[in-house]
């Protein structure tokens, strides 16, 4: 057995796209436990309520790889899902006019009970978004939209335009309180005799991948400072 202190010491360089993608992974995590807790209850998983979310928000149907696109996963992985829910009467699978290969997947009225769920899991996901402000939390949710789309461009799975989240009315109205807020600032901060401007000294460009990079991992450990505050609370 190794003496205490024996391991070997490795020198890591940093490595700020893992700890995005972890810091990111955790966010999510935490928001899938407050939603498994609203889908438990109504005798779902996560995942079936994010099926459910996901045709509740395209009254025609989606076929399956359309659905499979929208959740990121691949078609086959879908199957067995599909086939629970459709065992519990909440969901069917048609046939597409014209292409007898394709088949669509519909909710069913059974499928009602876990659609009202959604407005629970929306308080859910409130509360716990509650100590980080609604300006932060649009800001999130446009870098987020942002992200997902360039790496479903890179990644061929196009999000089915129905279930697109971002809209020009969303970043608009995001960019509009930002510039505000900015402007707002910029005003508090004037002195009453502007001195002579000391200039900054000049850095290296960054690019626009990195502000993004550094703007999410600043936001998402922020959503899990609140989250936690909020679960601490709870548990208290």
């Amino acid at each position: 057995m190794a003496d205490a202190g024996t391991g070997i010491k490795y020198d890591v360089d940093e490595l700020p796209n893992l700890d995005l993608m972890a810091s990111l992974d955790r966010v999510a995590k935490m928001l899938a436990r407050a939603v498994g807790e609203v889908a438990r209850k109504h005798g779902a998983t996560t995942s079936q309520l994010q099926v459910v979310a996901a045709l509740a928000r395209a009254p025609e149907g989606l076929t399956a790889k359309h659905l499979a696109a929208a959740l990121a996963i691949r078609p086959g992985s879908l199957t067995g899902m599909l086939d629970t829910l459709a065992g519990r009467g909440i969901l069917q699978r048609e046939r597409v006019k014209g292409d007898a290969r394709q088949q669509r997947i519909v909710l069913l009225e059974g499928a009602r009970d876990l659609v009202e769920s959604l407005s629970e899991v929306e308080s859910r996901i409130d509360a716990l978004f509650a100590d980080i402000g609604g300006d932060t939390r649009d800001e999130l949710g446009v870098l987020s939209d942002r992200t997902e789309s360039h790496l479903r461009h890179d990644s061929s799975l196009p999000m089915p335009a129905v279930l697109r989240i971002t809209s020009p009315v969303k970043m608009d109205r995001w960019r509009m309180r930002m510039a505000e807020k900015q402007a707002a600032a910029d005003a508090a901060q004037l002195p009453a005799a502007t001195p002579s401007p000391v200039r900054p000294a000049p850095q290296a460009p960054t690019s626009d991948a990195a502000r993004s990079r550094r703007g999410m991992l600043g936001l998402s450990s922020r959503v899990l400072s609140a989250v936690d505050a909020v679960r601490k609370r709870r548990d208290d």
